[in-house]
């Protein structure tokens, strides 16, 4: 048995699903290697099937969810493992990239949440269709 969405919420999700689209080619854009393959962030191999599009801190939290920042290409394997060793996974991410850490934290932390109305997230998805959304 499926749930039926409303009509509003049906719009969010597809809304959303647009969000994530556009961010995680942005993401997949920044980690290409120069012969085309996308390169896992982890362990630096070159992807022959599709990459997976990881967050560093949950995806949940809308103020970092499309932050270029807040996302990494990883493969498969390497994604499982990041997600279940999150304390681990924070620590090489911090090492790795210091400034991208600070920043996303900067943003959470900061409470700049995006609104979760139809018109809010219209809106921030004209701003990332036409690259003016960036960071925050």
């Amino acid at each position: 048995m499926s749930i039926k969405l409303s009509s509003e919420a049906a719009a969010k999700r597809r809304i959303i699903l647009k969000l994530d689209a556009i961010a995680r080619e942005k993401c997949f854009e920044r980690d290409r290697r120069r012969d085309g393959l996308i390169m896992c962030q982890s362990c630096r191999q070159g992807q022959l099937y599709q990459p997976h599009w990881a967050h560093i801190l949950s995806r949940r939290d809308l103020s970092i969810r499309w932050e270029a920042d807040n996302a990494l290409s990883l493969c498969e394997r390497c994604h499982d493992y990041f997600d279940n060793h999150k304390t681990d996974s924070l620590r090489w991410f911090e090492t790795c990239w210091p400034e991208r850490m600070a920043h996303i934290r900067e943003l959470q932390q900061s409470h700049q949440m995006f609104g979760n109305t139809i018109e809010s997230l219209k809106e921030l998805l004209a701003e990332m269709s036409n690259g003016h959304h960036d960071s925050h």
